[in-house]
C-alpha cells in the first residue's frame, strides 16, 4: 500500500484552502513540512465522522499566525481521515 495516495484538505494560515493528494510512503513528511513542524493530532466534533487536524505541535510557541479559515488554530491545518495516518 505505500504507492496510496492520501485525499488532504490544506487550510493555510492565509485562509486558502487546497484539496490535495499526498503518497502515503511519504505521508509524515509532507505533513511536517506542510505545518513547519513537529505534528499534532486534533479531534474536533465538528470537522466530521473520523476526521483529524493536523497542526504544528509548537505552533503557538513559535508565533504561527492564526489561521483564517480556521481561528482556533496558529499555521497551516491540514484536514484529513483519521484511518489514513497509522
Amino acid at each position: 500500500m505505500q504507492g496510496k495516495k492520501v485525499a488532504v484538505e490544506v487550510h493555510h494560515a492565509d485562509g486558502r484552502i487546497l484539496k490535495q493528494e499526498y503518497r502515503r510512503k511519504y505521508l509524515l513528511e509532507t505533513l511536517q513540512a506542510i505545518v513547519e513542524g513537529d505534528v499534532e493530532r486534533v479531534i474536533l466534533p465538528g470537522l466530521g465522522e473520523g476526521k483529524i487536524a493536523i497542526v504544528n505541535e509548537d505552533g503557538k510557541a513559535l508565533g504561527l499566525p492564526v489561521n483564517k479559515s480556521m481561528p482556533i488554530f496558529v499555521g497551516d491545518v491540514v484536514i484529513m481521515d483519521d484511518a489514513d495516518l497509522d
